[in-house]
């Protein structure tokens, strides 16, 4: 939580970079279960081998990395500019409070969906990757909506306060209308 809450990361820009979950958790629900062939998976496993042992394209001249452009073709280009769109207002409403991760938001799809388009073997980025990138986004953003409302519950400046009005709301006796306390 500390580096979550570091608000010194998040004026730099280091959370809008990462893609970070808090699922629920699992205690109690993973039992043992054979292995089993799964086609898809070992397609997966067999795509990003091929990924891997490809050799990087590097300019001969300069030595430095070389990478193929991977374009958006039109109907991508206009997806992506209504998730942009979209992510740009958000700042000002559902993400007002996260508004330093959703910031690049808009980047991250493009990531999203190159990487999509790579694992796909696509020449370029289409419709469907950006829209699948932008369902994968949300549910990051929504992580992160998460992720501060229990930041913000272990915040000494919000976390004192409210068990100082819990115990003394625990302490109340109403009488005749108004509400005394009874120290103990």
């Amino acid at each position: 939580t500390t580096l979550l809450a570091n608000k010194n990361l998040l004026g730099q820009g280091f959370h809008s970079r990462c893609l970070v979950a808090f699922p629920s958790s699992t205690i109690g629900t993973r039992l043992y279960r054979r292995r089993t062939t799964d086609p898809a998976w070992e397609q997966f496993n067999a795509t990003l081998r091929t990924l891997l042992d490809r050799p990087p394209p590097i300019d001969l001249v300069t030595g430095e990395l070389s990478p193929t452009a991977l374009p958006l073709d039109d109907l991508a280009l206009e997806a992506w500019i209504e998730v942009h769109d979209r992510l740009e207002l958000a700042l000002i409403g559902d993400y007002q409070d996260i508004k330093e991760v959703a910031n690049k938001g808009a980047d991250q799809v493009l990531r999203l969906a190159g990487i999509q388009a790579a694992l796909e073997g696509c020449q370029h980025v289409n419709r469907d990757h950006v829209e699948r990138a932008d369902r994968l986004l949300s549910w990051y953003l929504d992580q992160w909506l998460t992720l501060t409302g229990r930041l913000r519950a272990l915040d000494p400046d919000v976390a004192e306060p409210r068990r100082l009005l819990e115990w003394l709301q625990s302490r109340a006796s109403p009488t005749k209308g108004s509400r005394t306390f009874t120290l103990r």
